[in-house]
């Protein structure tokens, strides 16, 4: 797992916000179950720079 180092302090739904990057899918999972083991709740998301998203839109 590569992390960006990047973490924030959020008002809201969650109280922490940690960016993180992973080679793959299966490595993103292994860190959403690591954290749950150690009682830490989270929410993983999928995120895409909006360039690459606007790439995306226009293919379609």
């Amino acid at each position: 797992m590569r992390t960006s180092g990047d973490s924030y302090a959020a008002l809201g739904e969650h109280d922490f916000i940690i960016l993180f990057e992973t080679d793959d899918t299966e490595a993103a999972f292994k860190s959403a179950l690591t954290l749950h083991r150690h009682g830490l709740e989270g929410q993983t998301m999928r995120i895409v720079d909006t360039d690459d998203f606007s790439n995306i839109v226009d293919e379609i």
